[in-house]
């Protein structure tokens, strides 16, 4: 699964080449490092990701002039009919240039479910916004989901077929 296609960059207006394409091995040293720039503390491990290599995982990067600048790491459930879509991450460089729109994209037409799920901060206001503009409703609120005081939001998505 790859895919390319242009993307405005704010900073020149210059359009930039966005590949999106499966996560391999060798991927993972610059998934881990970006998770840490974009979640610090809350930052998920080698481990972690390790196991989304796994067979039966959506394991996806966005890449421009090679460089990482983006990834997505989704559970596809097909007997269930759902996605779990568990990690988003966008370099805070080129942000808001539709990079984790084509994330999600990429996931919602590859996974083969009609409902999708995640979990995202409350007080993420930008990632929430992108998912409400892609359809997904709030559903539930999880609290204390990211630690004391840390509230997650529940959202899902139904695509009708």
């Amino acid at each position: 699964m790859t895919s390319k296609t242009m993307t405005p960059t704010t900073a020149t207006g210059t359009p930039t080449l966005i590949e999106v394409a499966r996560v391999h091995l060798r991927d993972l040293n610059a998934v881990v490092h970006l998770e840490r720039r974009c979640f610090g503390s809350e930052a998920w491990g080698w481990p972690d990701f390790l196991m989304g290599l796994a067979p039966g995982h959506l394991f996806l990067k966005a890449s421009a002039d090679g460089k990482l600048v983006g990834f997505v790491l989704a559970q596809p459930n097909r007997r269930q009919g759902v996605t779990w879509v568990a990690n988003v991450a966008v370099d805070s460089e080129v942000r808001n240039q539709g990079i984790g729109r084509r994330l999600m994209e990429a996931v919602e037409s590859t996974a083969g479910t009609p409902r999708f799920r995640l979990t995202v901060r409350v007080d993420n206001d930008p990632a929430r916004h992108l998912y409400r503009s892609m359809g997904y409703q709030d559903v539930g609120l999880r609290r204390g989901y990211y630690g004391m005081h840390r509230d997650g939001m529940e959202m899902e998505k139904i695509i009708n077929a």
